[in-house]
């Protein structure tokens, strides 16, 4: 297949994984999994929280057209903007996925056109052409029977790219990650590798056996370990010392009162918005809080529909707060204005 013609199409496809990198990026460290949910569970919440719900503004939660919503262009044809709110769209997405997009053209033309590859291809013994004799020669890489390799490859540059930006964000890679790569890597190679093979794991004799007699012995540690003969090491997690321990702990403590707070405020029907409220980062993942949230929605749209601008009342007094804020810093909350009812 000419050059030409793959070239834009990797490309392109280059771009949807980042458009789903994006997606990965944001979603993945906010999916909360229990620690009582088995490992089919966990794995269920984790596809469900990377595919529900569909793409949508974080502002409005209008849900993003398919002709919207295609990699680089879409957002230049928006100005960067979302179509119903007009709020704005980070740069970061369109960014993302034109370096994903440009990652695979690439690494397309360093291994099929430049010919320098992962790995150098085993030469091979072919006729000499006018001594009848034997010569060594390297065969070139073809696209049409190394895109496995390829694309192998590309899975680990997009995983490590996703890695990256949240690491840079969170501090933290999701296990995930990790894990998707190096089962992804086991198949893979497993079911392609010959010896002339770019890439190809090969092994002497010495050494695969080395390797089979390790993945024995892993595979009977788990075994042991799932029927609780071999203990876990750090139950709790890895040992932190006292100060951070207890800076952790006040940390969870003090999302988890303010969620309840949230929740107690959600209780007497207040309205406010505090999805596009910046203030409320710090406990936006908890659950307390998105339950909150989402009965404030629920009362702002039903009193919208019937025209009520009241946010919320207090009875024993007969006030209503008409907005609440809320202080990272000092984990308090506020009543931004008051009026008699």
């Amino acid at each position: 297949m000419p050059h030409l013609v793959l070239i834009p199409f990797l490309f392109a496809l280059g771009a949807c994984v980042g458009s789903f990198l994006n997606v990965v990026v944001w979603r993945l460290p906010r999916i909360e999994i229990g620690e009582e949910d088995s490992t089919f569970r966990a794995l269920m919440r984790t596809v469900e929280g990377l595919s529900n719900p569909p793409s949508h503004c974080p502002k409005c939660n209008t849900p993003i057209r398919w002709y919207d919503n295609l990699p680089v262009i879409g957002w230049i044809k928006l100005g960067g903007k979302c179509r119903a709110c007009k709020a704005p769209i980070s740069p970061r997405y369109p960014i993302i996925e034109f370096i994903t997009g440009a990652a695979f053209v690439f690494y397309y033309v360093m291994f099929f056109i430049v010919q320098i590859g992962p790995c150098a291809p085993r030469p091979t013994m072919v006729p000499h052409e006018t001594l009848g004799a034997l010569k060594m020669m390297v065969p070139p890489m073809e696209f049409a029977q190394l895109w496995p390799v390829y694309l192998l490859y590309m899975a680990l540059i997009a995983g490590l790219l996703a890695a990256s930006l949240i690491d840079a964000e969170m501090f933290m890679i999701p296990i995930e990650i990790p894990w998707v790569l190096a089962l992804l890597g086991i198949i893979v190679h497993t079911i392609i590798d010959k010896p002339s093979m770019p890439g190809a794991l090969n092994l002497t004799p010495t050494v695969g056996a080395l390797a089979a007699g390790g993945t024995i012995g892993l595979i009977v540690t788990l075994a042991l370990w799932k029927v609780g003969i071999i203990p876990v090491s750090f139950p709790d997690g890895e040992p932190m010392q006292d100060l951070d321990r207890d800076a952790a702990q006040k940390e969870i403590d003090d999302a988890k009162a303010a969620g309840k707070t949230l929740l107690q405020l959600a209780a007497l029907r207040a309205a406010s918005d505090i999805d596009a409220d910046t203030d409320f980062d710090s406990i936006r993942r908890t659950a307390a809080y998105r339950a909150a949230a989402a009965k404030m929605k629920a009362v702002r749209d039903e009193r919208v529909s019937s025209g009520v601008e009241t946010a919320f009342t207090i009875p024993e007094k007969g006030l209503v707060p008409e907005g609440v804020a809320y202080d990272p810093k000092t984990k308090s909350f506020f009543v931004s204005s008051i009026r008699k009812r």
